[in-house]
């Protein structure tokens, strides 16, 4: 994936004139798509210049990675789906679901970073509700602590509910810790190639 950050990389992304324009910069005090205040010293700056390039950079590869799933036909497109996103960049694939949500007409906030999020991939409101995201690229079995973990940052940040999107498979005790945390929704399999094949999804039965 060296060429995509060249002709069909950042600037031809559907998002990349955002992230160009975040990179260039704003006055001290803008609201933007990112979480948490923008910085106000000329070091702070540099270092958020660097984490915004950066997700500029994840975002582009993760726009293309779309566009290669989306290509995917025949018998075995889920597996096939599968098997590539569970290769990739955890990063890129935090950006293929948020880019996924955003082809959904879902306007999504990003963290600052991508480290120290406390679990928390991003979020945006429905329907004048907040809901988290969190994205797992698991190979194996899903860990139903991360579940329940997630189920108690829902609760801390109080928010109506949250997406946990992985590409795992899903074990009996990931239902009974569902069962804790009633406003987790999982997306895997089936559900996960859906969204990234733009289908639209009705993820709101659990809140609703």
């Amino acid at each position: 994936m060296n060429d995509l950050l060249t002709g069909s990389g950042i600037a031809a992304s559907p998002i990349g004139g955002l992230f160009n324009a975040l990179a260039q910069g704003f006055r001290a005090g803008d609201e933007g798509p990112f979480a948490g205040p923008w910085p106000r010293s000329r070091a702070s700056w540099r270092r958020q210049h660097k984490k915004y390039r950066r997700h500029a950079r994840k975002a582009s590869q993760a726009e293309w990675v779309l566009e290669k799933l989306n290509g995917f036909t025949g018998d075995r497109v889920l597996a096939q789906t599968l098997g590539y996103v569970r290769k990739i960049d955890p990063y890129v694939f935090e950006e293929l679901v948020l880019c996924a949500l955003e082809r959904q007409g879902i306007a999504v906030i990003r963290n600052a970073s991508y480290s120290g999020d406390g679990g928390l991939d991003g979020e945006f409101v429905h329907k004048g509700c907040r809901y988290l995201v969190q994205a797992k690229r698991y190979v194996g079995a899903i860990d139903a602590g991360h579940v329940q973990a997630f189920g108690a940052l829902i609760a801390e940040r109080q928010a109506q509910g949250g997406l946990f999107i992985h590409t795992g498979r899903t074990p009996p005790g990931v239902y009974r810790a569902l069962g804790l945390s009633r406003k987790v929704t999982l997306i895997s399999g089936q559900k996960l190639l859906d969204l990234i094949r733009g289908e639209r999804l009705e993820l709101w039965q659990r809140h609703e």
